[in-house]
């Protein structure tokens, strides 16, 4: 018992010092995704020991490791938490339709042939926007079945996993299928009519995850979500980010993002909105997100029921509010964030010889005002 203690304690403390490492290796980066996980390992060991009577000598030096370790990783989640000041103001006309956004984002997993249950989530919540993830050109198939309802529509269906459809029942001003950083990876770009005379870019991407195999550091997931950033922050036009960005609220990447892009996260001060794993509790976090600038407030975000994918889908619903900017601090953009995000930037210069490119042969890919796939 005592030996497993120990070694339960020596692992959760190494994984907390991998996350103090400042790789783009899979392998270190994974360490931001458990701290949740990490943090109620340390508890449990913690009260182990003391109830082994361990509180001398070894077990004292592992208690005060282990309290340092947690107090770091609770650091890092706290601001997720109802006890954190909120980041976003709530809406103060909730039941306002003019210049809002009901945005429904779900990663559907590629494999899953269920359409039923998004169909059917889709017109209980009949959302302004969907926009779906992970879409072959059977699932772009079966969301077409949609397109009665949502006339405006941009689809991009792959077979690699990152397939991408956007529908809206709002006019889509204009649309587009962008590689930001490579070709596998497509987004989507889309200037949508919220009424009254307002616009808003919606950006929905879905960057590489961390992989042995595949993906074997994070540095293209990195640079994606940076060179976004600065594009929004450059454009200065409302804007809304969602998808899969295949990272956790609390990483370092997302903080550099927000950062970079001046957008805020209706999370802070509220919840984890945990999206995946959905079949395993143990491994659940917030992978799925949604940013927006300060000129909207948040009438809403929750996370859906099980639709058959290994993602939740969630909801979010934003007001837009001129006077909103007064109530919001954004992320500031010091020269600090200027150097760490060069420093990203170049990384990914040492790793690609060539430029992204447009869709691969034998994709498909279309943005129409009325209609879907045929």
């Amino acid at each position: 018992m005592i030996y497993a203690l120990y070694a339960s304690a020596g692992i959760l403390i190494g994984g907390t010092l991998m996350s103090l490492l400042h790789h783009d290796y899979w392998w270190v980066r994974v360490f931001d995704f458990p701290r949740k996980q990490i943090a109620t390992g340390i508890l449990c060991v913690v009260g182990g020991l003391f109830a082994a009577g361990e509180t001398e000598g070894t077990g004292a030096f592992l208690i005060a490791g282990l309290l340092l370790c947690f107090l770091y990783q609770f650091d890092h989640v706290i601001q997720y938490t109802q006890v954190a000041p909120r980041e976003v103001t709530p809406a103060t006309r909730p039941r306002a339709k003019t210049r809002s956004l009901a945005l429904l984002t779900a990663n559907v997993e590629m494999e899953n042939r269920s359409a039923g249950p998004l169909l059917d989530l889709v017109k209980k919540e009949d959302p302004d926007v969907v926009l779906a993830i992970e879409t072959d050109r059977w699932w772009a198939r079966r969301l077409s079945a949609l397109t009665e309802r949502f006339s405006y529509t941009c689809m991009h269906p792959k077979g690699n996993r990152y397939g991408m459809c956007l529908l809206s029942k709002r006019p889509l001003l204009s649309a587009e299928i962008r590689h930001i950083v490579s070709e596998d990876t497509p987004s989507i770009k889309a200037e949508i009519d919220l009424g009254g005379g307002v616009s808003t870019l919606l950006y929905g991407i879905h960057p590489p995850p961390p992989h042995p195999i595949h993906e074997p550091d994070t540095t293209r997931r990195d640079a994606e979500l940076i060179r976004l950033g600065e594009e929004i922050r450059e454009r200065q036009m409302p804007a809304v980010v969602s998808g899969d960005l295949n990272d956790v609220s609390w990483s370092e990447t997302t903080d550099l993002f927000e950062k970079v892009s001046g957008l805020l996260d209706p999370r802070r001060g509220r919840g984890f909105y945990n999206t995946f794993h959905a079949r395993y509790p143990i491994i659940r976090y917030p992978l799925d997100h949604t940013f927006h600038s300060k000129r909207f407030r948040i009438k809403q975000i929750s996370v859906k029921g099980y639709i058959g994918s290994d993602h939740y889908p969630v909801l979010t619903e934003l007001q837009y509010d001129p006077k909103a900017e007064e109530d919001h601090d954004p992320p500031v953009k010091s020269h600090i964030v200027e150097g760490w995000a060069e420093r990203e930037m170049e990384k990914l210069r040492r790793k690609e010889t060539s430029g992204p490119s447009g869709p691969e042969n034998g994709s498909l890919a279309r943005c129409a005002e009325k209609g879907g796939l045929g």
